[in-house]
């Protein structure tokens, strides 16, 4: 599906960057900070022995150890190079420094991020392939691999580090932290509700946390809605532009400062007629009534006949330049491209070999799919199993861990809506008090999903989210800027040096924005300070799903052929 296309494009790696941080809930002194001085650990046995190690019974699963040599990329020092298949699963690499190992675990890197420089200190777990990339349809005859991908797998390779660090150092690390996006986001609020034992602190970033809506019900929705009855694209690229600013000029001047960016995309109602060509109006500039009315139904989202909402709302006003190549083709792709062609595979492969239990005919195309409440029971009948919506966290907040969880107000390919509801949830469930102990919450505006847009993105979660964990120093705002040409995904070219920002702004917790105070550039964020509270509104809530969002939905399943095993407790 094309979430999963995304991931695999994408290279998850770890960039040598200096920290960015501003706070107005800290101190200079206290921002000035640097994460605790841990000092370094060399190894205690050859690299080469963890070729024959065999961590198998300590893991619960098959583990192999496919080769294991030293390596050095020349920016950093010497490094065991592991490379390691879980259950003959998820295959991913543990880069563990031979003498400079300051005692620090790292999942991810996170897409589009920019850890700090410390980072190579640490000892890093990167994916090759977490199992499931282009190969739903083998989840119709193998349901072990449905759940491996939907929770196992992820605390497999968890497991499997951390016994690799006690031979290679013969002690544990002292702090554990993961640090992803988009899918690998997801996995990251599975391991903080069902395994909240793995890590000190998790960033999670723009993730699909309730799965089975958002690559089932909304994949589908916006690829079908924007397809005429001749196969052909409603909306084309050349009208993105039109429909963008027209969003602007009506939404851009709420939070009090027209700077090409919505705060508060929940509030924003554009009137879409006012773009509809008039009589004699040149159609290069305008919009044919029915793709106002497509436009219409982006916005508005999965719905059934009756017009009741089969997911809590459709695509965010502000990311209309985002739907190219995901909503709406490109001019180059003629339908062929990850707008149509592969997003209609990917989609209906998810839908019926991997969502749907029993699997549905091999014949199914996604125009089969009807928007009706028998078919979204369906299509949902496994969230026990995929989604990450449970807001009870307690055995997390009371090992003392933390949460970052951010979300990109122009994401097309993960529904913002998601993240908001979880967050409100928890604060719902657990108390805000409670809440504001473990968790921190940022959407960032303009920005696209996982990074890149018009507007200014964090590049560094993972020093702010070390100040909390191991120095007790809570994030507040932080800092984000905007590098003309960031690419959202991948590392840069080896000789990249990155322009200087042209746009730097404070990003607040939710549910505060950053507000102009009037003076001095709109560009510099010395200029804003904390603006008032956005809360959602309250029909975000009311849904088809929200139900969704309670606590003990989840079960713990094994899988054997074509059935599952389930029970509604870990033990």
């Amino acid at each position: 599906m094309p979430i999963r296309r995304l991931v695999r494009q994408a290279s998850v790696f770890l960039a040598a960057a200096s920290s960015l941080l501003l706070s107005a809930q800290i101190t200079p002194a206290a921002a000035s900070k640097q994460p605790m001085k841990l000092p370094a650990v060399p190894a205690v046995v050859d690299c080469s022995t963890l070729n024959s190690a065999n961590i198998t019974q300590i893991v619960g699963a098959p583990v192999r150890i496919t080769s294991a040599a030293i390596a050095s990329d020349g920016n950093h020092p010497r490094y065991c190079k592991v490379q390691v298949v879980a259950d003959e699963y998820a295959r991913f690499e543990v880069h563990l420094p031979v003498s400079s190992w300051t005692q620090r675990l790292l999942f991810g890197g996170g897409m589009g991020q920019q850890p700090p420089a410390m980072v190579s200190e640490f000892v890093t777990v990167s994916w090759r392939d977490l199992g499931n990339r282009g190969h739903e349809d083998d989840f119709a005859d193998d349901y072990q691999q449905r759940v491996n991908f939907a929770y196992r797998g992820m605390h497999l390779q968890v497991l499997a580090s951390k016994a690799l660090i006690a031979k290679y150092y013969n002690q544990a690390p002292k702090f554990s932290y993961y640090n992803a996006c988009s899918e690998p986001g997801r996995e990251g609020m599975m391991e903080v509700q069902r395994f909240p034992e793995d890590f000190n602190g998790v960033i999670a970033g723009c993730p699909p946390i309730n799965d089975v809506i958002n690559n089932g019900v909304f994949y589908a929705w916006n690829i079908l809605a924007n397809i005429g009855p001749d196969g052909k694209p409603i909306i084309t690229a050349d009208k993105l532009p039109i429909l963008h600013n027209a969003v602007l000029d009506q939404c851009d001047g709420a939070d009090g400062l027209k700077d090409g960016l919505i705060s508060d995309p929940l509030s924003c109602h554009p009137d879409l007629k006012v773009m509809e060509c008039k009589p004699r109006q040149d159609p290069s500039s305008c919009l044919t009534p029915g793709q106002v009315q497509v436009a219409q139904e982006l916005y508005r989202g999965a719905h059934d006949a009756q017009g009741n909402k089969l997911e809590p709302t459709g695509l965010f006003p502000g990311s209309e330049l985002s739907w190219l190549g995901i909503v709406v083709p490109r001019p180059s792709e003629d339908m062929q491209g990850i707008g149509d062609e592969e997003a209609r595979r990917g989609t209906a492969l998810a839908i019926r070999s991997e969502f749907n239990d029993p699997p549905l005919p091999r014949t199914f195309k996604l125009t089969d799919l009807k928007f009706d409440r028998a078919s979204i029971d369906a299509i949902t009948k496994l969230h026990f199993l995929y989604d990450a919506t449970d807001p009870d966290l307690t055995p997390f907040a009371k090992a003392g861990h933390k949460l970052i969880l951010w979300h990109s107000l122009g994401d097309v390919s993960v529904l913002p809506a998601q993240s908001i509801i979880y967050y409100t949830a928890l604060q719902k469930l657990m108390g805000a008090k409670a809440v504001d102990e473990f968790v921190r919450f940022y959407l960032l505006p303009g920005v696209y999903h996982c990074g890149g847009g018009e507007g200014p993105a964090i590049r560094d979660f993972l020093t702010p989210l070390m100040l909390w964990v191991e120095n007790g120093i809570a994030p507040g705002a932080l800092l984000a800027t905007h590098i003309p040409g960031a690419r959202p995904f991948g590392p840069p070219p080896a000789d990249y040096v990155p322009p200087p920002p042209d746009l730097t702004r404070p990003i607040y917790p939710y549910p505060f924005i950053a507000q102009y105070t009037g003076e001095g550039s709109t560009k510099d964020a010395a200029n804003f300070v904390q603006g008032p509270a956005r809360p959602a509104p309250a029909d975000l809530f009311n849904w088809f799903g929200a139900g969704f969002y309670t606590p003990g939905y989840e079960k713990w399943c094994t899988g054997s052929g074509t059935t599952f095993e389930c029970k509604n407790s870990r033990n």
